[in-house]
Parts: C-alpha cells; structure tokens; sequence
C-alpha cells in the first residue's frame, strides 16, 4: 500500500457516511401522532362530530385521505387534508352507536406512503357509563399509529445505518483488494 492509500479509503468511507447522511431526510414518511377521538376509545355518540389525524410532516393533499367504516364496513365519512398540510379531517358526523375505523393512507411530500388504521367506539349516552376524564382523553390523547405499514419499513434509521455501513465495508475490501492485487 501506498503511503497516500490509507487517506484515500478514509476519504472513500466518509464520502459513504456523508452520503448516507445526506439520503435520511428523502426517507421520511408522514407518521400519525394524534387523533381525535384517540385510538381505543369508547364515548357517548353526541361527543363525535368529527374526526381529526394528525402526522408529523406536511401531506400530499390529493393523495391523502381516510375512510370511516362502521362494523358493518360501510364507508360513512371521508376525510382529507384541509388548510392544515398535517391534519385530515372528516366533520359533521353524526354517527350511530357502534364501533369504527378509520382507515387512512398519507402521502409525505416526497411521495413517501404509510397507512394505518385508528379505532374507536361510540356509545348510545345511557348506555353505559363514561367519566369526565375518559371523555376529555378520547378527544385529546395522542393516538398510536395503530397497523402503521410504510413503504420504507419503519424508520429511515432503521433502513439507513445498516446500509451505510454494508457500503462503508463493502468499498474498504474492495480498496484492499485493489491494493494488494496491484502489489502482487
């Protein structure tokens, strides 16, 4: 090996990393932290009137939206993006008792999709008993991105680092191997 090798590959392997690094933010996917009603809650019918999901990253408006299906999966409402780019909503519900879904896809702005599903239940209002804090968490807690699938497969980290690094490896043998088949 030349006295100028060992730079080259330490400039080759950062050259990797920094690429890699650059690459994270394109991988980002718009994922779901809030709803209203909050995923798993049970509340008296007169307290849905609409239903908001909000995501961590501005939405496609003509490729976002979601369906609320009831158990019978009949599609009662649709939602979209409205002047918020990280919320859709669907508003003016007036719902029967029952379970439902619903059962959104997000676009990111990069083109990026994920889907899941957020559930919650409505209750006729004697029909059994909800207290004051379980009515105020199903308006206001954050949600569970319930059955989120992406189409990258979880976090950009997650994908990312491992391929950074199977490059970083990949290019350093091939620099070695280059070397010594030069010197032989």
């Amino acid at each position: 090996m030349t006295p100028a090798a060992p730079r080259r590959l330490l400039a080759l392997v950062a050259a990797v990393l920094f690429s890699g690094s650059v690459a994270g933010p394109a991988l980002a996917h718009a994922s779901l932290v809030s709803s209203t009603p909050a995923d798993g809650t049970v509340l008296p019918i007169a307290g849905v009137t609409s239903v908001t999901l909000t995501f961590d990253d501005d939405l496609d408006a003509a490729k976002s939206r979601f369906e609320l299906v009831n158990a019978a999966g009949t599609v009662v409402a649709t939602g979209g993006v409205g002047s918020d780019p990280r919320t859709m909503t669907a508003s003016g519900l007036v719902l029967e008792w029952g379970t439902y879904q619903a059962r959104w896809t997000a676009v990111a702005s990069d083109d990026d999709l994920t889907r899941g599903i957020v559930s919650f239940q409505t209750i006729q209002e004697g029909g059994a008993s909800i207290g004051p804090s379980a009515a105020s968490a199903a308006t206001s807690s954050p949600a569970p991105a319930a059955g989120t699938t992406s189409g990258v497969g979880g976090s950009p980290g997650d994908v990312l680092l491992p391929i950074v690094a199977a490059a970083a490896i990949v290019s350093a043998v091939a620099v070695v191997v280059v070397r010594r088949g030069r010197a032989g």
